[in-house]
């Protein structure tokens, strides 16, 4: 096969799909200057149709993220106390950490945060 055979010429799938919809468009604006042209509207129905099919096409896989642990015993009592306190503990052992951003934060995720601290700090 040579690559005049080749439909492609070496170009992705998405970017062959993609000078189709832009040749379709060219199409449609030299036809006429109606906007209800049947013509025109037809070429740009094939536009349409055909980046549907290229973003339906190239469309990555879903990404399946793990579970988050769940919460440890410890971390499951720091979680209980007020979200604001568990902000400034965190921001004294960190005080480049804004504790007003930090209290934004989930609690699960504040008492991992403040856990780690501790264990950093005790280490």
């Amino acid at each position: 096969m040579g690559s005049e055979d080749d439909p492609l010429r070496g170009r992705t799938v998405f970017l062959f799909l993609q000078s189709i919809a832009a040749y379709c468009q060219w199409r449609a604006a030299s036809i006429s200057l109606s906007r209800f042209d049947p013509g025109r509207r037809d070429y740009l129905d094939a536009a349409r149709i055909v980046m549907d099919g290229a973003m339906r096409a190239t469309r990555p896989a879903p990404v399946k993220l793990p579970p988050q642990p769940a919460l440890t015993a410890a971390e499951l009592r720091i979680a209980a106390m007020p979200r604001f306190e568990m902000a400034t503990r965190i921001a004294a052992v960190n005080p480049s950490l804004d504790p007003k951003l930090l209290a934004r934060l989930p609690k699960p995720k504040l008492a991992k945060m403040l856990a780690a601290a501790g264990r950093r700090a005790t280490a």
